[in-house]
């Protein structure tokens, strides 16, 4: 949530920046709340709480990519993919 809110308040000019700034970490927030929390709202299938939990990875790494920061954020896609893929086994046994 902090790299999508430094991103938002960096990147873009200033009427936009607020919007982004304050906007891109509470969508980040309502798709996990709905989708990936321990009680999610909406209970769906492993596909699609996989799809969203990779949307959010790729969105916080593309982030730190456009902050100047690509080795952090292949790193960062790598470890957050691979914990991502250890806990959707664990919850398919």
């Amino acid at each position: 949530m902090v790299v999508l809110a430094v991103w938002g308040f960096s990147e873009w000019a200033f009427p936009l920046n607020i919007v982004v700034g304050l906007g891109a970490p509470v969508l980040a927030v309502l798709l996990w709340a709905l989708f990936l929390s321990p009680r999610p709202v909406l209970r769906t299938e492993l596909y699609l709480r996989s799809l969203v939990e990779i949307a959010l990875y790729v969105a916080a790494a593309a982030a730190l990519w456009s902050l100047g920061l690509p080795v952090v954020a292949v790193v960062y896609l790598l470890v957050a993919s691979a914990l991502g893929l250890w806990s959707g086994l664990r919850r398919l046994r």
